[in-house]
């Protein structure tokens, strides 16, 4: 995958190709680290190895502690 460290949330136009785990566990935290007012997660099941950890559950925290929405 290529680095998405350079790409900013609801600027940056350019697709990225995802392929396995590892490359979605990196874009969901960089989304939810990003986001700002709300964070919509559309799966059939939360997919433990991605969303079950430390980084990813921090960052939604902090949204949904910082965010009045």
């Amino acid at each position: 995958m290529e680095n998405i460290d350079n790409f900013e949330l609801g600027e940056t136009a350019k697709q990225v190709p995802l392929e396995g785990r590892v490359d979605n566990r990196t874009a969901a935290l960089a989304l939810a680290q990003q986001a700002k007012r709300s964070l919509r997660i559309m799966t059939r099941d939360l997919d433990a190895p991605i969303y079950n950890t430390q980084e990813f559950t921090g960052a939604v925290t902090k949204l949904a502690t910082h965010s009045k929405y």
